[in-house]
Parts: structure tokens; C-alpha cells; sequence
């Protein structure tokens, strides 16, 4: 079968909450390593015209100029990189995010140990993503 005809939809779906979602979606996690951000909108944008409706992402998921070293430049977050490609959403989609680790440009990687870190996050995965609420979020721990 051509590429062209092949759609996340083929994979089948199942139930999330209220949601159908396709069982292929996007893990945005190698995202920001791609040097050039359009090329990474394009293929993001693309996801979806396949029909990727299901997208995991975290604001830990970061690579700051082009590697995942610290104070190599200026940091490329996927979930920025998610809002450029695709905001205004459509309404099928559906973002799972993670909280617990986090990524600071100073100071590199780290664990949240408080509520108040772990929300936070949160609000940093709403500010990054343009939205005001979130459709799945994971914590993840050690």
C-alpha cells in the first residue's frame, strides 16, 4: 500500500476518558532535535493530516540548541513546537502531557518534589501549549 493511503485511523482506536482516539500517535519526545524548526512544524502538522489525533508530549521534552546539553543555546521545547504546528487545535486532538521532571535553562534537569513545583508544570505545559485546560496528564516519577 502507497504511504499516502496508510492513516493513524488503520492502527483501530480505542477509549480515552470520553475520547476515541487513534492507537498511533505522535511522541513528540525526538521532536526538538531536528536543527530546523519548520521542517519539525511540517512533520507535526502532517501527523495530523494522517490522522494522528492522540499526541504525548511533556515541557520536560527540550533540547536546548539542537542538543540536550545545558547553556548550548537557545532551548526548543516540543510543546512550543506543538503550538506552532497545530493551534488553534482541532477538536479531536487529544495532548497527554507529564509532569514530575522538569527542565530549567540554568540549571538543567530535575525532579519536582513539591506541589507546588508539580503545578507549576502544569501551568507551564498550559502556557507552553496555548491552552487552558489539558487533556491527559501523566506524572512521572524517578
Amino acid at each position: 500500500m502507497p504511504t499516502d493511503e496508510i492513516t493513524a485511523a488503520a492502527a483501530g482506536s480505542w477509549t480515552l476518558g470520553d475520547r476515541t482516539v487513534h492507537r498511533m500517535g505522535f511522541g513528540s519526545m525526538r521532536i526538538t532535535a531536528n536543527p530546523d524548526r519548520e521542517r519539525a512544524i511540517a512533520l507535526l502538522r502532517r501527523a495530523v493530516e494522517w490522522g494522528v489525533n492522540h499526541i504525548d508530549t511533556a515541557a520536560f521534552y527540550v533540547s536546548p540548541g539542537g542538543t540536550l546539553r545545558v547553556g548550548t543555546g537557545p532551548a526548543r521545547y516540543a510543546t512550543e513546537l506543538i503550538r506552532a504546528a497545530l493551534a488553534p487545535y482541532p477538536e479531536d486532538l487529544v495532548i497527554a502531557t507529564k509532569v514530575g521532571f522538569g527542565y530549567d535553562p540554568v540549571t538543567g534537569f530535575s525532579e519536582a518534589e513539591t506541589p507546588a513545583q508539580l503545578r507549576a508544570q502544569v501551568e507551564e505545559n498550559l502556557r507552553r501549549l496555548g491552552r487552558d485546560r489539558l487533556d491527559v496528564v501523566n506524572l512521572r516519577l524517578g
